[in-house]
């Protein structure tokens, strides 16, 4: 993806449609006080797309922009941290490669509960607005052993077998 692996790496995106505070997020982030770099997946948003593809080169952090992408799980295998709304793909992604996971002002329904689930079981961030995320992402940055303490939390929670789980659930039930 053209990154560099020892550089703390944040990963935005807004599900498959590209919703959300993507493009006030990347803003944001480009304040950081520490060198980091930042994956952002627009999704089918086009016009979205476009506006960040042309400020790429211009971001004070190394910015990679990328449109509809088919290796999400590769994206997040490269993030330290996601900040993106909670569809339930994404949540069981985000688990599954035990990244820890921000959601801002998160829709109400599916999303919300989502967001509470990962909240209270101290696997996530769940923000009322952009301007609490720098702090947030430092805060994450500045406490290793948290950040550790943290994957480990969401690797006893994430059920990255399930799929399997449940087709031998069914097979044991058929016969």
């Amino acid at each position: 993806m053209g990154l560099d692996a020892n550089v703390f790496t944040a990963l935005v995106m807004g599900g498959g449609l590209g919703v959300g505070p993507i493009e006030e997020t990347v803003s944001a982030l480009q304040g950081l006080d520490f060198d980091c770099q930042i994956i952002t997946i627009c999704g089918k948003n086009k016009g979205l797309f476009k506006k960040l593809k042309a400020k790429e080169n211009s971001f004070k952090k190394k910015t990679k922009v990328f449109g509809f992408f088919h290796e999400v799980d590769m994206a997040m295998a490269a993030s330290d941290i996601m900040v993106s709304k909670l569809g339930g793909i994404t949540v069981s992604e985000s688990l599954a490669r035990r990244l820890p996971v921000i959601t801002i002002n998160p829709i109400p329904g599916q999303e919300m509960y989502n967001a509470e689930f990962l909240f209270e079981n101290e696997v996530g961030f769940k923000l009322k607005s952009v301007d609490e995320l720098n702090q947030t992402v430092t805060r994450f940055f500045n406490a290793p052993q948290e950040a550790k303490r943290l994957k480990e939390k969401i690797g006893h929670l994430s059920r990255p077998n399930a799929a399997g789980d449940i087709k031998k659930l069914a097979i044991g039930m058929i016969r």
